[in-house]
């Protein structure tokens, strides 16, 4: 007994010294260790197999016995449980996008007037989360709190207007100054250890104990050490904003609020994640759903809005009544579900086409769980850019785009691309920085208001033509005009569009385009059939030609119809897809110029705001050329009145008044007078003495005035004036004389 203790002793001590080449190994061949449970059941020749297989080294199993095998196998697998601990749980878990349930945290704010028990508060929240957990199933993880006073406050006080700013503005983050000995520091934990203090307002260091004494941090880790090292400076924010400035001040933390544009010249902001603030709950939660509780009059009223945490985008806010205290849980999860908006990520795009991954799709087993996304849903994209060293970065929501969803497995989907015109759509690189993800579209108001204005200044553009392309018939309809604001309203059709597949539409456009032209061939061959021979030229076969004319003499054959069958339509049967929510393709015309192509889901927002180029240059040069066009058809004109007159008066012999015609035709402008006249013309409008002029106005305004150059070139560049000159030196001619004498 002694001699296995030894035993196994010294192949514990000997294992234990090669724990980095054991987690190594673990690391790369992980299927090995586990053969290694079923070894111990295996006889001392399948165990030398399996030692011998790992080649550890410093193990000799060839000259081992088999009872130091057995040891030396279960020495081994203890090491591997003892030893990999840390390695296992320092790995962090891999997340598969559609087999990771959305993490909600859901805010539960009770109005203290409710007149209810806090055993009825108690129930409330539990059928909450029972209603959530049977209608979300597997997609949903729920962690549902009940915030502090401070955050009720904010929340109830404007809920709808709630911004992210308003829950993080108080909020403590940790700057460096722009010192170059700083510049290493990249991270929390090289802060911790380069820095030996980090100041701190008295009102932040009293908010941050508060803090710290509800919710505990370990003794080791950064945080807890950088708060041992905070040093209180008199003063406030402001004087650790000077003491930065002048670099006596390393490091600080401040709240979130003071760090401005003028704050950053001096500091730059290190990623702090404190596990109580807003910015780490938006990286541990996929959702944050706040839920409203009050009392109206007899009845209870619910309001639910949901924050994406990964995309920072706040939903509409959604409103239940409920009538009991007993049905307030369910008219809670009413408003919840239908303020939901699931989540794709877009795998691959094209120009009018991509592909999209559900957020949990593989565990959505039910086509009436809320996060599914069916045929026909619509979505709207946002682009989310991380900033340097793990900081919060920007998010864009891609204005006037939105996909369309017109196949799908449950988790991979394809999607129509409907974008304003010139914008990318659902292109763009996706990195380790930059990812593209779409939110499923919620319209709730029965109209929207278009405003359209100028890019630059804001300024609103009125008068400008909105029309409608329906987009399965693509015919133009016009809605009406922008008033004296720019605005214009959008209602919600009557009916949802219907969509064919970007692959299918293509096919339908080929297939129509062959029939047409087969179609064009048919008829012209049927032309070239039923036109005679021409006779002959030359004359030089007199008996064929003499045979033609007696045949020509003789009734011709019933000649067969030509019948051209007519081309087979496409069959998009079944093809086709209604969409869900209502989508309109609107052209914003000012004048005879398309300003923008803007697809819209009427009641997403009350308002949206179309920034369009400025026109109004444009405009004006449109109306000084149609000014001057109407010149131009004016002489053209009368030149062609006169030039007339003067052929039937020089006709009728009476030339002293067709002198006078002459003259009076030769008094009009010419082309070389109207040149000048253009380019005076030109130069005016482009003169930015009362403005600057977009490139793309001044190319419009050269392409209108190189038009009207080429209509002046075709109509008035020509001999008229001197044919009209030459037939009155040339006088009548004998026979008109005659004939008009007798």
């Amino acid at each position: 007994m002694s001699s296995n203790g030894a035993s196994i002793s010294a192949i514990w001590k000997r294992l234990r010294s090669k724990t980095a080449v054991i987690e190594q190994s673990l690391r790369h061949h992980p299927l090995k260790f586990i053969h290694l449970f079923e070894d111990l059941s295996m006889n001392d020749e399948c165990c030398n197999q399996r030692l011998t297989g790992l080649q550890l080294p410093g193990s000799q199993p060839a000259g081992l016995r088999s009872a130091s095998k057995r040891l030396q196998l279960w020495a081994l697998l203890l090491v591997l449980i003892v030893g990999s601990v840390d390695l296992l749980s320092a790995q962090e878990p891999i997340k598969i996008w559609e087999f990771t349930p959305y993490e909600v945290e859901v805010w539960c704010v009770l109005d203290p007037n409710l007149e209810v028990s806090d055993l009825a508060k108690s129930h409330f929240t539990q059928a909450l989360v029972d209603h959530l957990d049977s209608t979300f199933r597997a997609a949903w993880r729920i962690h549902l709190t009940v915030p502090d006073a401070e955050l009720r406050s904010r929340i109830t006080r404007n809920f709808e207007t709630l911004k992210l700013d308003d829950l993080m503005s108080e909020e403590l983050i940790l700057v460096v100054n722009r010192d170059p000995a700083n510049a290493i520091i990249r991270a929390v934990e090289t802060a911790v250890e380069k820095l030996e203090n980090f100041a701190i307002s008295p009102e932040d260091k009293a908010q941050l104990d508060a803090a710290v004494a509800k919710n505990a941090l370990a003794s080791d880790s950064p945080l807890a050490t950088m708060i041992s090292k905070l040093n209180v400076v008199e003063g406030g924010t402001a004087a650790i904003i000077a003491g930065l400035e002048s670099k006596t001040i390393s490091a600080a933390l401040v709240p979130r609020s003071t760090f401005d544009k003028a704050f950053e010249k001096h500091a730059r902001q290190i990623q702090m994640l404190l596990p109580w603030q807003t910015d780490a709950l938006l990286r541990s939660r996929d959702k944050i759903v706040m839920v409203h509780v009050g009392r109206s009059h007899d009845d209870y009223f619910i309001k639910a809005r949901e924050l994406d945490c990964s995309l920072q985008y706040f939903g509409p806010t959604l409103r239940r009544e409920a009538v009991a205290w007993s049905f307030a849980s369910r008219a809670a999860s009413s408003a919840i579900v239908a303020g939901f908006a699931p989540m794709a990520r877009v795998e691959s795009a094209q120009t009018k086409t991509a592909e999209l991954r559900l957020k949990a799709g593989g565990l959505i087993v039910s086509g009436d769980n809320p996060a599914m996304v069916h045929l026909g849903d619509l979505m709207h994209p946002l682009v989310r850019r991380e900033g340097s060293n793990g900081a919060t970065g920007t998010v864009e929501a891609l204005p006037w785009t939105y996909a369309a969803i017109t196949e799908t497995n449950g988790v991979k989907m394809n999607a129509n691309s409907y974008a304003y015109s010139g914008g990318p759509g659902l292109q763009g690189k996706n990195n380790r920085r930059t990812q593209r993800y779409l939110l499923r579209v919620r319209p709730l108001y029965d109209q929207t208001d278009i405003q359209v204005t100028v890019r630059a200044n804001g300024k609103p553009q009125a008068g400008c033509a909105v029309y409608d392309r329906d987009i399965e018939t693509e015919k133009f309809t016009l809605l009406g005009k922008t008033d004296w604001r720019g605005r214009f309203t959008v209602p919600s059709p009557n009916r949802n569009a219907v969509i064919l597949p970007e692959a299918i539409r293509v096919q339908k456009e080929a297939a129509e385009k062959k029939a047409k032209e087969a179609a064009d061939l048919a008829a012209a061959n049927a032309i070239a059939a039923a036109e005679p021979n021409e006779e002959s030229e030359d004359g030089s076969d007199d008996e064929q030609s003499t045979e033609d004319a007696v045949a020509a003499k003789q009734p011709a054959p019933a000649q067969a119809e030509v019948s051209v069958a007519p081309p087979e339509p496409f069959n998009i049967e079944g093809k086709t897809i209604a969409l869900r929510q209502p989508l309109i393709q609107l052209y914003v015309k000012s004048g005879d110029v398309v300003l923008a192509r803007l697809p819209v889901v009427p009641g997403i927002s009350p308002l949206e705001k179309a920034e369009l180029a400025d026109d109004s240059r444009r405009l004006e040069a449109e109306a000084f050329m149609r000014g001057f066009q109407g010149e131009i058809l004016d002489l053209i004109g009368l030149r062609a009145l006169l030039s007339s007159r003067i052929n039937r008066l020089v006709a009728q012999n009476k030339m002293k008044e067709a002198e006078k015609v002459l003259v009076e035709l030769r008094s009009l402008n010419d082309y070389s007078a109207m040149v000048d006249g253009l380019d005076r013309l030109q130069r005016k409008v482009l003169d930015e003495s009362n403005g600057p002029i977009t490139l793309g106005a001044k190319s419009r305004i050269d392409r209108l005035f190189q038009s009207t150059r080429e209509m002046m070139q075709k109509f008035l560049q020509n001999d008229l004036v001197r044919d009209a000159e030459t037939t009155f030196s040339k006088g009548p001619v004998e026979e008109e004389v005659s004939t008009t004498e007798s």
